[in-house]
């Protein structure tokens, strides 16, 4: 039986591996939008390594930065996916106006330290390690601690 469960395990890993690969690229292979953005947001930050994933139908590129910041785009549009910032806070500019508007009413001593975009709207991970999801009119999705 134990051997079994062992085999299954394996069997899964292996599966698991196979319809998610993953490889390093160079910042040239970023689409032009990424590497736009990389350069207007995140300029004086060193680049450590870029990987191109690929998870069942969805391809990304995830940049690391030296300081620990990450970033993930989509690989065909460019556009930005998920921001995590390692220390300080994302920039107010790439926060729609509602958002910012409730993330002062509701989370006035909090900053946000991440953004993931989700169907509908994104989520931010706030300085005081609440999570708070909000459509671009800065109205509540769900709220996740």
């Amino acid at each position: 039986m134990k051997r079994l469960f062992t085999l299954g395990v394996a069997l899964l890993s292996t599966l698991a591996l196979m319809a998610a690969s993953q490889h390093t690229v160079s910042f040239d292979k970023l689409p032009a939008k990424s590497r736009d953005f990389v350069h207007r947001y995140f300029a004086g930050d060193k680049v450590q390594s870029i990987d191109h994933a690929k998870h069942h139908s969805v391809n990304t590129y995830d940049v690391n930065f030296a300081n620990g910041d990450k970033l993930s785009f989509d690989a065909h549009s460019g556009d930005c996916l998920a921001i995590h910032l390692a220390e300080g806070s994302i920039p107010s500019k790439l926060l729609p106006q509602g958002v910012q508007e409730y993330l002062k009413k509701h989370y006035p001593a909090a900053h946000a330290t991440s953004i993931e975009r989700i169907n509908g709207g994104s989520c931010i991970g706030l300085s005081s390690g609440e999570k708070v999801c909000l459509n671009r009119d800065g109205k509540l999705i769900k709220d996740r601690k």
